[in-house]
């Protein structure tokens, strides 16, 4: 039951992120703030360990609403309007400057990185040493 709420927090975390990813709606104090709270949560920070995620997150956190909707499940009636997932933050370009991305877009850059290539669960190792 415990593991459950976990990983539903996870999908929530998730949900709450690429909402605030969206350039259109939201400024990017708000999408840099959403950022590092997302950081902050997969890395447990101020808990003991870190969370659990469905194997439909991963898509969704990626993808956003443009993961095909067999693999967002349950999430693909929940995102009627278009909503970018990380990938596509990474690549959001600027309204004000040409051939040039979003500030934020460093910053999403930042976090796929880290989730991708540097985060290390509590008690495993990098993916380096596998």
């Amino acid at each position: 039951m415990a593991e459950e709420d976990a990983a539903d927090r996870a999908s929530q975390e998730i949900k709450a992120l690429i909402r605030k990813l969206d350039v259109n709606t939201t400024s990017h104090k708000d999408r840099i703030r959403r950022l590092n709270k997302f950081r902050n949560f997969v890395t447990g920070e101020g808990k003991e360990e870190t969370p659990e995620f469905y194997d439909d997150d991963i898509p969704l956190l990626l993808l956003g609403s443009d993961a095909p909707p067999a693999l967002l499940g349950d999430n693909a009636e929940e995102f009627s309007d278009r909503v970018p997932g990380l990938l596509q933050a990474t690549g959001a370009p600027s309204n004000e400057h040409d051939h040039m991305l979003k500030r934020s877009a460093r910053h999403a850059m930042n976090l796929l990185k880290f989730l991708v290539c540097d985060f290390v669960e509590d008690g495993g190792n990098s993916h380096d040493e596998h």
